[in-house]
């Protein structure tokens, strides 16, 4: 029987959550737009914030690039969170700090040299 890892179950949720996250940042809905406005970022920036959490979700969910959306994904909220502390909003700030912190397990889910994916070219030469 095959089991899912902690570390890749982890990965998958927190790739499933910014997802999530971004399309709700890519729709726009006025709360979003006015939580974005209250922070002082510029106009639209919540689609910047949403194409960058999709972005972090797709890498996450590909094995040979799940470093590359760990990293995407810590930025992101180390952003959310100092934006939030700045602004005195500290609550709100949890959830990001959780992120964070998942980030930690989900790095174990890095596939490492010996484990990766091989590509075999299996056409003859002529």
């Amino acid at each position: 029987m095959n089991a899912i890892s902690f570390p890749f179950l982890i990965a998958w949720l927190v790739g499933a959550t910014l997802m999530a996250a971004g399309f709700i940042n890519i729709a726009g809905l006025r709360t979003v737009r006015e939580a974005y406005a209250r922070l002082e970022f510029p106009p639209r920036f919540y689609l910047v914030a949403g194409v960058l959490e999709v972005t972090a979700a797709a890498l996450l969910a590909i094995p040979e690039m799940r470093l590359f959306g760990i990293a995407l994904a810590g930025l992101i909220a180390f952003g959310a969170v100092v934006t939030l502390f700045n602004h005195r909003q500290y609550v709100f700030a949890v959830p990001g700090i959780i992120l964070m912190i998942a980030l930690v397990p989900a790095s174990l889910a890095v596939p490492h040299d010996t484990n990766q994916v091989h590509y075999v070219n299996t056409l003859r030469a002529g």
